[in-house]
């Protein structure tokens, strides 16, 4: 499709300085204006057969042949060493009502969260999700401070019903869908990351 640029003001700002840079909080916030999904990547460790999980946003398909997927793990967190050695790992995306799934496995730990967990081909992944996908680890690539982990699915399964937890302005929302449109309401405190 070809575009038609004129000459107009554009009614974004920007905010870039002369020399390109760009501000952790300026990216934040607009990169925060994606509405994304919100998944648990799941993995166990083999040097001590320990399951572990993070909350991740940044989560995306890639190839339909092969079926591909890739999430981006932060080099600061402790997955990124565990999926390194690991095999395979897991994505559960996140039902509407599983934002205290996210902020425990986000960095707010909650003793009194019930983490229901099943075993698909050896590999935890969180029993009431939307849905869950099974993943052979394909690929890592180092993207600056973080780390793209792609994956080959070998097996995957969703619900019929039910509607997903949604990330969008660094807050957790859900959808609220009628006969006539669709929006997103806010669920729960704020985040801690993005």
């Amino acid at each position: 499709m070809k575009l038609d640029i004129r000459a107009q003001e554009a009614r974004v700002p920007h905010t870039t300085t002369a020399a390109g840079e760009i501000s952790a909080a300026v990216f934040r916030r607009t990169l925060g204006r994606f509405v994304s999904g919100v998944t648990i990547v799941t993995a166990v460790d083999p040097c001590d057969g320990q399951a572990h999980g993070m909350t991740a946003s940044a989560f995306l398909s890639v190839s339909l042949d092969p079926p591909l997927a890739l999430v981006s793990l932060d080099h600061r967190g402790a997955m990124l060493e565990v999926t390194g050695r690991a095999e395979r790992f897991g994505v559960s995306i996140l039902q509407e009502h599983q934002d205290p799934l996210a902020f425990h496995f986000g960095g707010r730990p909650d003793p009194d969260v019930q983490v229901e967990v099943c075993s698909r081909a050896g590999v935890p992944v969180l029993a009431q999700s939307l849905a869950y996908l099974v993943m052979r680890v394909s690929d890592l690539h180092r993207a600056g401070d973080h780390s793209l982990l792609l994956g080959e699915i070998e097996e995957l399964g969703c619900l019929d019903d039910g509607a997903p937890l949604a990330y969008f302005a660094g807050r957790f929302f859900r959808l609220a869908v009628s006969a006539e449109e669709a929006e997103l309401v806010p669920v729960g405190p704020d985040p801690v990351w993005m």
